[in-house]
């Protein structure tokens, strides 16, 4: 009788051996996928320029275009068909401000004829894009100008036309916005990473914040938003520079006044339009950051 509270327990030990939860693996979370941005270097305010003025406009492109393609992109306000019986502006581009339009990179008149776009296929530097314009003879030529860097481009003849120096010629800054080419879809929870590079100019000075924002398209999702000044960008890491801990439609956070070069926007999906396909929600947003 005493070899029964032996056996009993030697049942029980093989019972919860036999029945014992298996050891649960913790996975990590899958990486955030890549988005690839767009940037942009535009006039943040309408430029008019009078009859034979001339003007040169600066994109301070960081030192990060070499071999990227250039697109130069010219709106006469007043004028969209370019007939130059109502003014237009001539213009070409140089990576340096010493050039003149016999070292032009791409011009608005590779025929002779002014139009909006100018490209450069590839970027030859690491210099800056300087954008030398003059005006026709016609007063008040209002126009803005886009400039879009991105991976491949089709560069067009380009045609010397010297013009005269003009004793009122301008110096533009342009103001540097970075975009996507298209909206993004992004599954319910899951984490997309961007990566930009800003530099100052003489108009933001060596500090100046950055402004980032995401926006749904869908009309069902909302969007956490985390900016970082390095890698790795996770929410609650020590990288963390800028967020708001909200999930909205459309979410902006601001970073403190610094000298931020290259920088990481986290964007997390919350919600989105049920896709039966993928057996998933799935969220659309676009996302755009500028300096102020």
């Amino acid at each position: 009788m005493r070899q029964v509270p032996a056996v009993l327990m030697g049942f029980a030990t093989l019972l919860t051996v036999a029945f014992a939860a298996p050891p649960i693996e913790v996975s990590a979370p899958p990486p955030p996928i890549t988005v690839p941005v767009v940037t942009k270097y535009i006039t943040s305010e309408v430029q008019t320029l009078a009859q034979d003025a001339s003007i040169t406009l600066i994109g301070h492109l960081c030192e990060q275009s070499k071999g990227l393609g250039v697109q130069v992109t010219v709106l006469l306000n007043n004028n969209p068909d370019w007939d130059t019986s109502f003014g237009v502006l001539w213009y070409y581009v140089v990576d340096d401000p010493k050039k003149n339009s016999t070292a032009a990179l791409c011009s608005n008149y590779p025929a002779g004829v002014p139009g909006a776009n100018c490209t450069v296929k590839a970027w030859p530097s690491v210099s800056d894009i300087y954008i030398k314009g003059h005006a026709g003879q016609s007063e008040a030529v209002s126009f803005t100008i886009d400039v879009e860097v991105r991976p491949a481009a089709r560069r067009a003849p380009v045609r010397k036309l010297d013009f005269p120096p003009s004793a009122n010629e301008l110096t533009v800054y342009l103001s540097e916005i970075v975009t996507l080419a298209t909206s993004q879809s992004l599954a319910y929870h899951q984490k997309a990473q961007l990566t930009f590079t800003f530099c100052p100019t003489p108009q933001t000075g060596t500090r100046y914040e950055v402004q980032a924002v995401v926006t749904a398209i869908d009309g069902r999702s909302s969007y956490a938003l985390y900016i970082c000044d390095k890698l790795p960008c996770v929410v609650d890491g020590p990288n963390v520079i800028a967020h708001n801990g909200r999930q909205l439609p459309s979410n902006t956070v601001t970073t403190a006044s610094g000298t931020w070069k290259t920088l990481y926007a986290l964007v997390v999906c919350w919600g989105g339009v049920w896709n039966p396909t993928q057996h998933e929600y799935i969220g659309k947003f676009v996302f755009n950051a500028h300096m102020i």
